[in-house]
């Protein structure tokens, strides 16, 4: 439903009938129709790891763009790790999450840093990524 399809087609993917996919969206309040639009917001924390300051932190954020927005900065810097191509960097400088609490995390853009985490910490995103609420 994030990708635009309808209620019926993330029914059919999620193996579930339509009318059961309907009711749990409407009694966690994940979505909003808007005549014939649903407009998803999922609220739930989760708690995802970020490579910053030199090392990892898992740190919990308010719904899923800051946790997509984590992963595919995990991906970049993995994909820096592997290969040392610095302009998979070039698009996290600047950029990072805030928690929770308001406290802003920069996302690691030092290529030894990262190398280092990398020597060190063998955590995958998945064993962390959590939604907690």
């Amino acid at each position: 439903m994030r990708d635009g399809h309808g209620i019926g087609a993330a029914a059919r993917e999620a193996g579930v009938p339509e009318k059961r996919l309907r009711k749990f969206v409407r009694l966690r309040n994940l979505a909003l129709r808007k005549g014939k639009v649903w407009t998803v917001h999922d609220p739930r924390v989760r708690r995802v790891p970020v490579q910053t300051d030199g090392r990892v932190q898992e740190i919990f954020v308010n719904g899923f763009k800051p946790a997509s927005r984590a992963g595919q900065a995990w991906d970049r810097q993995g994909r820096f790790t592997r290969n040392n191509d610095t302009t998979l960097l070039a698009e996290l400088r600047g950029q990072g999450l805030t928690d929770i609490h308001g406290r802003f995390y920069p996302f690691e853009t030092n290529p030894n840093a990262l190398h280092r985490i990398a020597a060190v910490e063998e955590v995958a995103f998945h064993e962390i990524y959590q939604i907690v609420s």
